[in-house]
């Protein structure tokens, strides 16, 4: 019995030193595996570099604000108490200065005139008489056949002849008036945008007929805040971006004076070219730019920035071991295919023109050689 357990503990014994010996003995097939594989080396990225260039390009401002006419006319009633007969105009229709847009009743008003020129023609013949009586009274008073009283009461009838008269002519001319302001006339050229006008209607003076868009001259009310109002000049040419993608120019014309105390922004008033303001209407909310001069700028390929976590990076390389540096920049405006730095690199730089998002700060990189006066169109 215990002759077989002490066989049975060599047995395991052996197996145990048989098994350790095959792990740590030198050459196995095992470490020659290992051994056989060597650690890769990470192969560098080739990237290109480009210089900042230093460019003058146009200045712009982005504004964003609403379509409004330039000026518009309300036409009102100047009658009262004649109904409206006849509307000859709707919204969308384009009058010249003159035309009638609408008839009231004249009936009444031209009864009326008839009665003031019959009161005119009446003082008329009376002057008439006055003047032949005060004729007589001189050549009589020439012989001194007429009392000076007489003479004197022959003058004073004249002279109220003619005033009756003047005082017949005035109230003519008033009924003539009344009669005028029958007829509703456009006082300019422009297109109508609002009728109030409605048959059988009775007038009352002040009471609003229809509203005039003024030589169809639309404007584009620019809202900005007093750091960039401060930049605009009357003269200014924009651009504005209607929805739908229509593009409109105009030229800045006013700048408010003063700014909306609630927003602490002002107006810029531009005036929209004719030409490309077909499709604009008033009302309507546009975005857009006004162009306040030239500045110089330092400029890169928009390849060439990185965001990363909010901010704006590029790749700086060192071309004697081909090692990158990352440095954050500021940005400005953009042209075509290039973008202004502001700040965070300096001319003369060597700086990745694109792949940036594939590198970290201090990689290993291969230097393909480039252009560096090949500005893809920037000047």
């Amino acid at each position: 019995m215990k002759l077989r357990f002490f066989s049975a503990l060599a047995i395991a014994l052996s197996v145990i030193v048989i098994g350790v010996f095959t792990t740590v003995v030198p050459g196995s097939a095992d470490e020659k595996d290992q051994r056989g594989k060597e650690t890769p080396v990470p192969t560098a990225l080739t990237v290109s570099l480009v210089e900042p260039k230093n460019v003058v390009w146009p200045e712009i401002i982005k504004a964003s604000g609403a379509i409004a006419a330039w000026q518009e006319a309300t036409i009102s009633a100047e009658i009262s108490g004649a109904p409206l007969i006849e509307v000859l105009v709707d919204v969308g229709y384009n009058v010249q200065p003159g035309d009638i847009l609408a008839l009231f009743d004249s009936t009444q008003a031209r009864t009326q005139l008839a009665q003031q020129q019959a009161s005119l023609n009446e003082a008329k013949a009376h002057l008439t008489e006055a003047i032949g009586e005060a004729k007589r009274a001189k050549q009589l008073d020439a012989r001194d056949a007429l009392s000076e009283q007489e003479l004197i009461r022959a003058k004073t009838k004249e002279q109220a002849a003619r005033a009756q008269v003047q005082l017949a002519q005035a109230r003519l001319d008033a009924q003539q008036l009344s009669l005028d302001k029958t007829k509703v006339i456009a006082p300019d050229s422009g297109v109508i945008t609002t009728r109030n006008a409605t048959l059988g209607a009775i007038g009352t003076p002040g009471a609003e007929l229809f509203r005039l868009l003024r030589q169809n001259r639309l404007e584009w009310h620019a809202e900005l805040t007093a750091e960039s109002l401060v930049k605009v000049s009357p003269g200014d040419m924009t651009e504005i971006q209607l929805p739908g993608g229509i593009l409109l120019t105009g030229t800045v014309r006013q700048i408010a004076p003063t700014l909306n105390a609630g927003t602490r922004t002002g107006i810029v008033f531009v005036a929209l070219d004719a030409a490309t303001a077909n499709h604009a209407r008033v009302g309507m909310f546009a975005a857009g730019t006004i162009n306040v001069g030239e500045r110089a700028a330092l400029a890169l390929p928009t390849s060439s920035i990185v965001h990363r976590d909010g901010y704006e990076y590029i790749f700086l390389v060192d071309r004697e071991d081909g090692r990158t540096t990352e440095q954050r920049v500021i940005t400005g405006r953009r042209f075509s295919d290039w973008i202004e730095i502001t700040e965070g690199v300096t001319s003369g730089a060597d700086v990745v023109r694109s792949g940036g998002a594939f590198l970290t700060n201090g990689d290993h990189v291969k230097i393909l050689d480039w252009p560096m006066n090949n500005l893809g169109g920037v000047e």
